[in-house]
């Protein structure tokens, strides 16, 4: 479902429409961090650099969407491998009786 999400990055604020408020949210935050340690050093922002951020915060999403779909796709195979592991285990347990 798309929605409305407001969200900060360096203390400029930004509204997109997203599917995944808290994905989005944080990324955001991640970029904001990111941004926070890289204004320390430069003090100047330009469109540019905005551009930039934008760009930051949209990468940094796909990295958020990928980690929770490799941490999915983990916990659906460790319980594959538990069913494999306990059917194994009942298969030996007949043979020895």
């Amino acid at each position: 479902m798309q929605e409305t999400i407001n969200f900060e990055i360096g203390g400029q604020s930004y509204k997109l429409v997203g599917n995944n408020k808290e994905l989005t949210e944080k990324a955001a935050s991640l970029v904001n961090e990111k941004f926070n340690s890289i204004k320390n050093v430069s003090q100047s922002a330009s469109n540019r650099e905005i551009a930039l951020m934008l760009t930051a915060l949209n990468l940094a999403e796909e990295k958020e969407s990928l980690d929770q779909l490799f941490e999915e796709k983990e916990k659906v195979l460790l319980q594959e491998i538990e069913k494999i592991d306990s059917y194994v285990n009942e298969e030996l347990e007949k043979l020895i009786e």
